[in-house]
């Protein structure tokens, strides 16, 4: 190459190089002209509509990061701007149960608003947050500040100061007034066509229905909670209502149903940042694995949620999470711990909180009692459960059947048969409340271990022909309600016994089985005796008899 094609050459280079930095100068100009122009457009009520709707949609940590976005950028355009951006994040925050953060984050400002509607958002947020932290007295301060805000003139956020109320008597434990507040709710939302509102306030009924134990109700409001939420793409609302259906059929007895929706849920709530909601399905779903006997998985899913449950400063998650791994402890016979597990939620539980806080950790220490032959601690603990006016049915009935067992143990057939029917008849008023066929049909599985238990102790007191009529008043209840042929009382009353005039009338032999936990039956019957004889827990019967079908279904 010659001198003067080289410097040719370099000559194009330069001026190569100088085309593409104008060019890169130019695309930066063009970048630049943009990016202010965006900024020019952007405006504080465009962005504040925004992450409200990202807030609405579930996307919590989204919306808290546009919130605080919103407060930096726009917060010097007005105190006004400043307090809804900053009231927005605290509302995220409380979702995802940061209460303390919430609190601290709406003292922070300067020149809090003393009306309208800011001033009683501000009022209502902190409500909920004292509310869940049981701070109970500064939560109803903060409440009653909105109420009387909203008398004077109403103001959209008004329905939300009502389902605040509302949420102040259920964690009180006033669960029908806190239904009235929200049927309130659900009217004025229904009234407004605020379909959100109206959304929350069906989640609220279904959460009323579950704490009064009206499952079958708590189901229809709970779904028609999560077809509205999906319907305007209200995600965390909607993962609520799914794990407050799964609780509604785990209470009913149907716990795969349960354990599918529980997981779900978790899974929802996970991903949009609703951590104290996962704390409350992992736990739930620890229910399942721990009524189906599989203690590992329970244990593993109560350690997650209590280690999460820590992380944020719900103490109610906390609690729920200790009492649980208190359960989880006492049936795998690890019994101090146990005790301990149970004595830390009744530390923790607020004195002028729910009741159930207390009563449900002492029903652990009454059986840990009962384990260790302290028979007086025990009776006194389930006795005290039993008569408790603030006591759910399911603990008033465990109460009793807790005390049935610990009679037989202590050798009181007479006072050990006495409370195997008072927990049955308190079983079966609760059954008699149920509104829907289709939600009874599964309820007595909540009762199995009671009647199996009864039985068992009937058989082994010599009162077979008395155990048999127990076993077919279960079995035939069940089939006949399902058929609905059956009216519904209030009380266990078996019919009197008449199996040997049965089988004289059929001129044959009866056989009848009972498959129970521990222990299973055989009653051969006829015209003149009744015999029983005693077969093998329904665990190592339930295989045999399903490859003995297989093996007829495959020769067919």
């Amino acid at each position: 190459m010659s001198r003067a094609q080289k410097v040719q050459n370099d000559e194009q280079e330069v001026e190569c190089r100088r085309f593409a930095r104008s060019l890169a100068l130019r695309f930066l100009l063009l970048a630049l002209m943009f990016s202010a122009g965006c900024v020019h457009h952007r405006d504080p009520e465009t962005s504040f509509d925004h992450a409200r709707q990202t807030f609405r949609h579930g996307d919590l940590a989204g919306a808290a990061e546009e919130a605080e976005q919103g407060y930096i950028e726009f917060h010097g355009n007005g105190t006004e701007w400043a307090w809804k951006f900053r009231i927005l994040e605290a509302n995220v925050l409380v979702w995802q149960g940061k209460n303390d953060k919430a609190l601290g984050l709406l003292v922070s400002e300067p020149l809090p608003p003393s009306m309208g509607e800011l001033a009683i958002q501000r009022h209502r947020l902190e409500g909920l947050a004292h509310t869940s932290l049981h701070h109970f007295p500064d939560a109803e301060q903060q409440i009653v500040g909105a109420e009387q805000l909203c008398a004077t003139s109403h103001y959209a956020p008004c329905d939300d100061v009502m389902l605040a109320r509302g949420g102040l008597e259920m964690e009180r434990g006033n669960f029908d007034g806190a239904r009235l507040a929200f049927e309130q709710v659900l009217a004025a939302a229904r009234a407004d066509g605020n379909h959100f509102a109206e959304a929350n306030a069906l989640l609220s009924l279904g959460w009323s229905g579950l704490e009064r134990e009206r499952f079958d109700e708590a189901l229809d409001w709970s779904d028609a909670a999560y077809k509205l939420a999906t319907a305007i793409d209200a995600g965390h609302i909607a993962q609520t209502a799914l794990g407050n259906e799964g609780w509604a059929y785990y209470k009913l007895g149907e716990p795969e149903k349960a354990l599918t929706l529980f997981v779900d849920a978790a899974k929802r709530a996970h991903n949009i940042g609703a951590f104290t909601f996962e704390v409350t399905w992992l736990t739930t779903a620890g229910y399942v694995y721990l009524d189906a006997h599989e203690y590992a998985a329970a244990q593993k899913s109560y350690q997650q949620a209590l280690d999460l449950a820590r992380k944020t400063d719900r103490k109610e998650d906390v609690l729920d999470a200790l009492v649980s791994l208190a359960l989880v402890s006492e049936r795998t016979g690890n019994l101090p711990q146990a005790r301990d597990y149970a004595d830390k939620t009744i530390a923790l539980a607020p004195k002028e909180g729910n009741r159930l806080d207390v009563l449900y950790p002492m029903l652990v220490k009454g059986h840990v009692a009962a384990r260790m032959h302290d028979t007086a601690q025990a009776e006194k603990t389930f006795r005290e459960i039993e008569q408790d006016p603030k006591s759910h049915v399911f603990l008033r009935w465990e109460a009793e059947h807790s005390l049935a067992q610990l009679y037989e143990d202590d050798n009181k057939p007479d006072a050990a048969d006495r409370e195997y029917r008072a927990a049955l008849t308190t079983f079966e008023t609760a059954r008699s409340s149920l509104q829907h066929e289709e939600s009874s049909l599964p309820f007595p599985a909540n009762a199995s271990r009671i009647y199996d238990d009864y039985i068992h102790f009937l058989v082994s007191q010599g009162k077979t022909a008395e155990a048999l009529q127990v076993a077919d008043y279960d079995r035939g209840r069940t089939l006949a309600e399902g058929l609905g042929f059956l009216q519904k009382g209030t009380s266990f009353k078996p019919d009197p016994p008449r199996a040997q005039a049965i089988a004289r009338k059929a001129g044959g032999a009866i056989l009848f089985y009972w498959l129970g936990e521990k222990q299973s039956y055989l009653w051969a019957i006829t015209a003149q005796k009744t015999n029983v004889f005693p077969l093998p827990a329904k665990s190592e019967i339930e295989p045999k008899a399903q490859r003995y079908r297989k093996a007829l279904s495959e020769q067919q």
